[in-house]
């Protein structure tokens, strides 16, 4: 009679645990959840692959991820209310919400934002022999047109903003990708590209002969940040720190991966999701090395144009981390 009293004890221990475990969870999450990304082999799959840990091990939803090739195809499975999120950069997200350049065919999309995440640090480059020092000195020199990517495009056009120019003033060359602009500032065929000094073939030319040098846009030069943002909000001052190929750190600009998603997904569905990647941090910081920035204070930095997602407010607020200028920012792009 004791030992079965014993089981009994220990199987109520065990319901209770799962309850106290689950609690907080509705029973009207989803089964499953997914969210689109950059495709396979891509740093952005692994990021939106290793963020999953967090949902699947902390709630009771799985987390699935889809890879597509371009940004319409991320956002497209959210549109048509397929999939819940999307993993992107803020460019795309603010090209998408503007309803701008591929986006143009539908308008106007009403993307919320669930997340910031990690930030990259890009910039305008060229040879280190060049003679090229500053951003202004680009003026009459040959630039990449990259025909197909209008995300680089506007991020040459707010670099070149910052140096109080335009593509008037620059020889547009055309070539046939993002890589092939890198590849043709290896070659001599353009004079400067815009790109992460840890892409293969910046770090090529850094080792080379001719070196290479990143045109540098001080977050103390206001008026030149002004007019960068005025041509792409989405972007913001970031030091790149030293390393191979940079022989001391360079102020570039940030751009950030996040998470995002439509009004029709259920608070609480964000609510859950959110609160996973805060408690879950410990699940996915080494997947990736840009996953050690997804922390809850980085996940509501940096923020504009786009307003948050309401549950992903509620949880905010309960975290703590939700403050004046935040609650500012939100009223005021809600308006």
């Amino acid at each position: 009679m004791g030992n079965q009293k014993k089981g009994l004890f220990a199987v109520i221990s065990c319901v209770l645990f799962l309850g106290l475990a689950t609690a907080g969870y509705s029973a009207k999450l989803p089964n499953v959840v997914a969210c689109t990304s950059y495709g396979v082999g891509v740093a952005g799959y692994t990021v939106a692959s290793g963020l999953g840990e967090a949902v699947n091990k902390l709630t009771p939803m799985k987390w699935r991820v889809e890879p597509y090739g371009t940004g319409i195809e991320r956002i497209a499975p959210l549109k048509s209310k397929e999939t819940e999120f999307t993993l992107i950069t803020n460019v795309t997200s603010l090209l998408a919400y503007k309803g701008y350049d591929e986006f143009a065919m539908w308008g106007p999309q009403p993307l919320r934002l669930v997340s910031m995440g990690n930030t990259i640090s890009p910039g305008m480059y060229v040879r280190g022999d060049s003679g090229i020092m500053t951003i202004a000195d680009l003026k009459d020199k040959r630039l990449p047109d990259i025909k197909g990517n209008p995300t680089v495009m506007r991020e040459i056009e707010a670099i070149l903003a910052f140096g109080n120019l335009s593509y008037a003033d620059v020889k547009k060359i055309p070539v046939a990708g993002f890589g092939a602009a890198m590849q043709a500032v290896l070659d001599g065929d353009i004079d400067a590209s815009m790109a992460s000094i840890f892409s293969s073939k910046v770090k090529e030319l850094c080792s080379g002969p001719h070196g290479c040098r990143f045109l540098e846009m001080p977050a103390a030069d206001k008026e030149g940040w002004k007019r960068a943002q005025e041509k792409l909000p989405a972007i913001f001052p970031a030091t790149q720190a030293k390393v191979a190929g940079l022989d001391k750190p360079v102020a570039l600009f940030g751009i950030s991966y996040a998470l995002y998603c439509y009004p029709w997904v259920d608070d609480n569905v964000v609510y859950n999701v959110v609160k996973s990647l805060d408690k879950g941090y410990d699940y996915f910081k080494a997947s990736h090395p840009w996953l050690k920035q997804w922390k809850l204070d980085n996940m509501v930095k940096n923020v504009a144009t786009i307003p948050f997602h309401p549950g992903a407010v509620n949880y905010y607020k309960e975290a703590g981390v939700w403050n004046a200028s935040l609650e500012d920012f939100q009223s005021s792009v809600l308006k």
